[in-house]
Formats: C-alpha cells, structure tokens, sequence
C-alpha cells in the first residue's frame, strides 16, 4: 500500500478489511488536511488584500 500512486491502487493493495480501513481513513485525513490548509490560504490572502486596500480606501 505505501507508495501507491492512487486511492485506487491503494484499495486494490490492501489485504483485509482493516487494511482498506486504514487506507480509507488516511485518504479521508489527506483531504481534511488540504481543505483545511486550503480555507487557510483563502482566508490569510483575504486578510492580505484588505490590508493593502485600507490605504487605497483613505487617499481616494
């Protein structure tokens, strides 16, 4: 299962039932990592852009 180019091939790897298991609770772990990291990005980039926009706001 390790190194497995996709969840896919990973299922196809495992085993047992507890392996394919695992391998969909690491895929599931995978994607809540990267909607999280995702939702920070956006949210740090919105923050950014306010800031440089709050100086525009007060010259005009």
């Amino acid at each position: 299962m390790a190194g497995a180019g996709s969840f896919p091939a990973a299922l196809a790897a495992a085993r047992t039932g507890t392996e394919r298991g695992l391998v969909s609770n690491a895929f599931r772990s995978a994607l809540e990592t990267g909607q999280t990291v995702g939702a920070a990005a956006v949210l740090l980039g919105g923050l950014l852009a306010a800031l440089l926009l709050r100086p525009a706001e007060r010259a005009g």
